[in-house]
């Protein structure tokens, strides 16, 4: 399926999708999904007047693509294998002419070497164009035990992946403050890891219809940016 057009904000999106289910045997079967989405807008904040909005700005966000590919196996009639692999790859960037933000004053604070002092915070605005890319790898086997009244459901799961983050701000409205042309007021850029492990196991216990009983445990360990 392919969808194209302008919603109710006046975000331009476009999305396409595909699937697929093959049966290879009578025990075996591999499901495909493959989707992209793309996106631009501009200021997409409420405003009272909108009149106000920024006729600057400018979002754009791509995900391209985003994959999934599954393997089940059934060994006997109610005992399932099922593995998943999936990637996706995201991509954002804003800019903005005038973004506001505040500059902090803080000199020496000459009763305390080495210390500063607050002695303002002004608001100011600047040109700031920015963006960031996330890449990530998700990997999830399971293993079914299905009977009459008992399942027993256990699996793992894996991801891996990175945020890219990259951020220039020039052009600032009260110069005088910062370096001078072409040393950009501010620039970052940097990338940081995103991992996730996980175990979990579940019990079903159908008493009787409409009752069950459902117990489990799971443990997740992350690492991600402090600011995700």
């Amino acid at each position: 399926t392919v969808e194209a057009g302008i919603d109710s904000s006046g975000q331009r999106v476009s999305a396409g999708q595909l699937q697929l289910k093959l049966e290879l045997t009578p025990q075996d079967s591999v499901y495909l999904r493959v989707s992209d989405f793309a996106s631009k807008s501009g200021d997409l904040s409420q405003q009272y007047d909108p009149a106000l909005a920024s006729v600057g700005v400018r979002v754009e966000e791509t995900q391209a693509p985003i994959a999934s590919l599954g393997y089940h196996h059934e060994w006997r009639p109610g005992i399932h294998t099922l593995a998943l692999a999936s990637w996706l790859d995201d991509d954002l960037s804003f800019t903005n002419p005038a973004q506001p933000t505040l500059v902090v004053f803080r000199p020496d604070d000459p009763m305390s070497p080495g210390e500063t002092m607050l002695t303002g915070v002004q608001g100011i605005t600047m040109h700031q164009d920015s963006g960031s890319r996330l890449r990530l790898f998700s990997g999830e086997l399971q293993q079914l035990w299905q009977q009459t009244r008992h399942d027993l459901i256990l699996g793992g799961r894996v991801q891996t992946g990175d945020f890219h983050t990259e951020n220039l701000q020039n052009q600032p409205s009260v110069p005088s403050v910062f370096p001078e042309e072409p040393i950009p007021a501010a620039q970052q850029d940097f990338t940081a890891p995103f991992r996730r492990l996980s175990f979990y196991g579940y019990y079903l216990w159908h008493v009787a219809d409409p009752l069950q009983v459902i117990g489990g445990l799971t443990y997740d360990r992350l690492t991600f940016p402090e600011n995700f």
